[in-house]
């Protein structure tokens, strides 16, 4: 494989190679505690309850290290090469093969754009989650 094939917007591939050094991040307990809201994460397991199971009863007990509340389901870097069609996204690979034309109606995000779970405007409510399950 040639190395200029690799995708542009991750470094991961030059550092599984050896090519670029990784260093892993300083974590602490307390970094780690100071990025999530324990409140916030409890009314969400308080409202998932109350759609699956409401008989149950919870007990938190506190978030774990590297434990996280939130996803990010498309990065800023992989929006560069996303479309937003009607009702999903698609993240489309980076190869000098593919064809953007292969996704005529959609939409290019903005420069920058993410999608998370915590900013996702279309959040279910519980009625809608029990329509899942």
């Amino acid at each position: 494989m040639n190395l200029n094939d690799l995708p542009r917007w991750s470094p991961w591939p030059a550092r599984l190679l050896g090519i670029s050094p990784w260093e892993a991040p300083d974590r602490t307990v307390e970094k780690v505690d100071a990025e999530y809201d324990k409140d916030k994460y409890a009314g969400c397991l308080a409202f998932y309850n109350k759609a699956v199971a409401p008989e149950c009863k919870i007990q938190i007990t506190g978030i774990r290290p590297g434990e996280k509340l939130h996803e990010i389901l498309i990065s800023a870097p992989e929006s560069r090469h996303t479309v937003e069609l009607e009702d999903m996204y698609v993240i489309q690979p980076v190869h000098s093969w593919w064809e953007l034309s292969n996704w005529p109606n959609g939409v290019p995000l903005k420069d920058g754009f993410e999608y998370t779970s915590d900013t996702n405007e279309g959040q279910l409510t519980i009625t809608d989650l029990q329509k899942m399950i």
